[in-house]
């Protein structure tokens, strides 16, 4: 079911009325101010799937506990996928929001043998 929240309180009635397994959450191209809805939402233990303009609000969302993260653009087929992954407990990230790789200079278990 796709319904539109009008603020706060309209989150709140819509998640009372449709207890929804997975919530997708749009924030938009200025998402500085929903951030702070989509960690409440979090927090009320809704499942959340957000999009994403782009990678910039990467870190925020993904601190928001939003449990996928999706491109605004992506397909259909990969929005369900990333739904179906999220509902069951799993994270979904698109490949290119991905956190960059880090590398480990040394082992704290010390040198790697042959």
């Amino acid at each position: 079911m796709w319904r539109r929240a009008n603020g706060d309180d309209d989150i709140d009635s819509l998640l009372e009325t449709y207890l929804p397994h997975v919530l997708v959450w749009d924030l938009g191209w200025n998402p500085v101010g929903r951030l702070a809805s989509l960690s409440r939402l979090a927090e009320s233990a809704s499942l959340v799937l957000a999009l994403l303009a782009d990678d910039f609000m990467r870190a925020q969302a993904r601190a928001a506990e939003a449990r996928g993260l999706l491109l605004r653009n992506t397909s259909i087929d990969d929005l369900v996928a990333a739904l179906a992954a999220v509902a069951r407990g799993l994270s979904a990230t698109d490949p290119s929001l991905s956190l960059p790789a880090t590398t480990i200079s040394a082992s704290p278990f010390g040198p790697f043998l042959d």
